[in-house]
This record gives structure tokens, sequence and C-alpha cells, in this order.
């Protein structure tokens, strides 16, 4: 199978700028909605129908709660049970949302670090920063893609994002940098090997992809059809956990292979052949 990145390199940057750009404008324009974790309020987990689960949640945080729609929910949903009940102050829920954003922001950073220092020893063909450097792009195309998802669904479905939403795009930028490093690990061998620079690096980085692809494409398969299978059999709650899973896997197999390599190619094309 002949795989042509480099040639097609701009097509594919451009693909990713475009979904990002997406993205963030979603972000803006809808905003994204916090759960009752990072605002503060209530939510309550119900069973009903012998069996079937609701999660209910209320700006308001107290034991009131309970008094004030006790009657509504059972109109709406019958005789119930509730299966959990908890709240968060708005104080308690500010502090979470700062300490998450710290949280991603320095995730990336690090990764960004780690790979320009894991790759410190091939610097005579390609510069270490830059291998951070893409992976970092690579990252933050990863991030946005389901920000932007998100806040369409929050627009639109009263999607909030919760600390269980963090944790899956931390989940995502794991994944995602794993991906990335595999076909830049691959790179670092030809590299190596290639150490008389007569093989220009578009062709190192084809003949990388070429190697690595298959296994990009069955990790990511068996990830997003076990997430695909929770999502469809799953409680509702976990819907938003899953459904960033399953954008970010795909967005990340995507941007290891379309957006990092593009990349490296684009930097290094003219000192490199």
């Amino acid at each position: 199978m002949r795989i042509d990145i480099v040639g097609r390199c701009r097509l594919f940057l451009g693909i990713a700028v475009v979904l990002v750009a997406a993205s963030w404008f979603a972000v803006l324009i809808f905003g994204l909605k916090p759960g009752i974790d990072l605002a503060g309020g209530t939510e309550w987990k119900i069973s009903y129908d012998d069996g079937k689960e609701a999660v209910l949640r209320f700006a308001e945080s107290g034991d009131a709660v309970k008094e004030k729609y006790a009657g509504e929910i059972e109109k709406e949903y019958g005789r119930f049970e509730t299966l959990s009940f908890s709240r968060i102050g708005p104080v308690v829920g500010r502090d979470l949302l700062r300490r998450s954003v710290w949280a991603l922001a320095g995730v990336c950073l690090a990764i960004a670090l780690f790979v320009a220092w894991a790759f410190r020893n091939v610097s005579f063909r390609i510069s270490s920063w830059q291998y951070g450097a893409a992976a970092l792009i690579a990252l933050f195309h990863d991030v946005s893609i389901p920000l932007g998802m998100l806040a369409v669904l929050g627009k639109f479905g009263g999607w909030m994002v919760g600390t269980t939403v963090i944790v899956a795009l931390l989940f995502v930028l794991g994944y995602s940098v794993n991906d990335t490093i595999v076909v830049a690990d691959r790179m670092r061998e030809h590299l190596i090997e290639e150490k008389s620079r007569k093989t220009p690096i578009g062709e190192v980085i084809n003949r990388s992809v070429k190697e690595t692809l298959a296994r990009s494409l069955n990790t990511s398969m068996t990830l997003i059809i076990t997430a695909a299978a929770l999502l469809a059999a799953g409680p509702a709650s976990l819907a938003p956990f899953l459904t960033v899973i399953l954008v970010g896997t795909a967005a990340g197999t995507y941007s290891s292979i379309f957006v990092a390599m593009p990349l490296l190619y684009l930097w290094n094309r003219k000192c490199n052949g």
C-alpha cells in the first residue's frame, strides 16, 4: 500500500485547522456548561420503573432540593428510589475547575518536554524540540475537538463538563502522545540508520507511517469499539465520559499521523530534502 503523507501534508493540516477552528468557534459561541462538581449544586441519581436510571441536576444545593422537587420527580417518573444524592458548594466547584484547567495545561507541557528530551539523541536530522512542539500542537488538536463537541451538546443536549470529562480528556492526551511517539520512534530508528543523510526526510516519514499505521488503527479501533459498546449499554451518567474518549481517540489517531508528521516534514524539508 502506497502512503504519501508528505505529498498531501497541507491538505491534512488544513483539515485539522478547520476542525480546531470550528471547535473553538463552538466553545466561544455556546460556551461549556459546567457540571455540578465544578459549578456547585446537587446531583440526584434515581432508579425508577424497576431498574431504569436517571441523573437529575439542580443549581440549588442542600437537602431542601429533596423537599422541593420530590413531588415533581414522582409525577414525572412514578415511584422512584434514590441511588445517590450528592451536593457541592460553589467555592469547592471553582477550586476544582481551576485545578482541572491547570492539570490539563501542565500535562500538555510536561508531555512536550518529555518528548523533546526523549528524542534528544537524534537531533542531527530533526531538532528534539521540534518533536516536542509537534506533539504539543497535536495534543491541542486532540483536546479542541472534544471540547467543541461538548459545547454543541451542552447547548442542544444539556451536556455538562464535570470532573469525569476532565479525566477523559487527560486519558485522550495520554493515548494520543503514545500514538505519536510510536510513529516518531520508528522515524528515529530510520534516521539513526540513515546517518549519511542520503534519504530525504519525506521518504523517512512515509516509510515510518506505513510501518506503524496498522498498529495505530488496530489499537484505536479496539478502544473505540469498547467505548461504543459501553456507551450503548452503560448508564446515561457515563455518556459524556465515553463520548469524549470516542471522539478524542479518533482525533488523536488522526493527529498522530496527519498533524505531527506533516509538521515535522514542513519544518525540515528544505534542509533535509
